[in-house]
């Protein structure tokens, strides 16, 4: 990771995750993540915890996350939706609210 500081003394954070076809990430205003390595904070997380990803997220790959990640928590719970993409918490938000409402109640 490289950073530097601007003229008006904003620290900017620049972080080449080196994923395929992938743009590098710019951060500003400080690095927002304790680690790149999320697998320990992964398996340190007891509480049930609902998983959600588009099956047709062309920005993060479900291979690489949301299929990952449910195998690490202890108690989690994936819930994947063909068809769905990056954005479908704006563009599905029916059909997931109503899916973690019932997840919450559950």
């Amino acid at each position: 990771m490289a950073y530097a500081t601007t003229k008006d003394d904003v620290e900017i954070f620049y972080k080449d995750w080196g994923l395929k076809d992938a743009q590098p990430i710019v951060f500003h205003h400080g690095w927002p993540l304790s680690s790149d390595d999320w697998d320990a904070q992964m398996l340190a997380i007891t509480v049930p915890t609902l998983v959600l990803h588009g099956e047709d997220d062309q920005i993060v790959p479900i291979a690489d996350s949301a299929l990952k990640s449910s195998k690490l928590l202890k108690n989690g719970t994936l819930k994947t939706y063909p068809g769905f993409s990056h954005g479908m918490l704006t563009v599905n938000a029916d059909v997931l609210n109503a899916d973690l409402l019932a997840f919450v109640k559950a």
